[in-house]
Parts: C-alpha cells; sequence; structure tokens
C-alpha cells in the first residue's frame, strides 16, 4: 500500500475530511470484518493496524497497515473492481 494522500495539501486533506468522521480505535477492536458487506473506506491517520484472517486454527495474520495508508472499499476509487 501507499499513503494515497501523500500528493493533497493541507486544504484538501480538510476538505475531504469533512466529508467523513474521525474514529479512535482502543487495542484488539475491530474496524471491518471478512465477508461483511461495507460501504466505507478508511485511511489510517496515526497508529498501525493489523489484517488478520479468520481460519478454522483462528486468527493469521496476513499484514499490517500502517499511518498514511488506506483500506477498506476500494471500489470507491476503482469502480471497474466490483
Amino acid at each position: 500500500m501507499c499513503d494515497v494522500l501523500s500528493g493533497f495539501d493541507i486544504h484538501e486533506r480538510q476538505t475531504l475530511a469533512s466529508y467523513g468522521e474521525f474514529l479512535v480505535l482502543n487495542a484488539n477492536e475491530t474496524v471491518i470484518q471478512e465477508q461483511q458487506e461495507q460501504d466505507s473506506l478508511y485511511f489510517l491517520i496515526k497508529g498501525t493496524l493489523r489484517a488478520l484472517h479468520l481460519a478454522r486454527e483462528g486468527k493469521r495474520p496476513v499484514g499490517t497497515i500502517r499511518a498514511g495508508e488506506w483500506f477498506g472499499e476500494i471500489n470507491i476509487l476503482h469502480p471497474c473492481t466490483a
């Protein structure tokens, strides 16, 4: 992943922020789950998140999301990937 907002100036970031809301998460809190219908796009401002796959054996780590990266509903940016 990359910092999709790196080319945005402060005014553009503030404008984008006005369309959404800020979430403050606690450790081990779930943002989204596999197979869960969703329509949100998230930008991680601070910290790191772990991406986990739920398997029969338990949770298996598949990646890390870092500040500046995004995750969630990719169809917002790439509507042809539906």
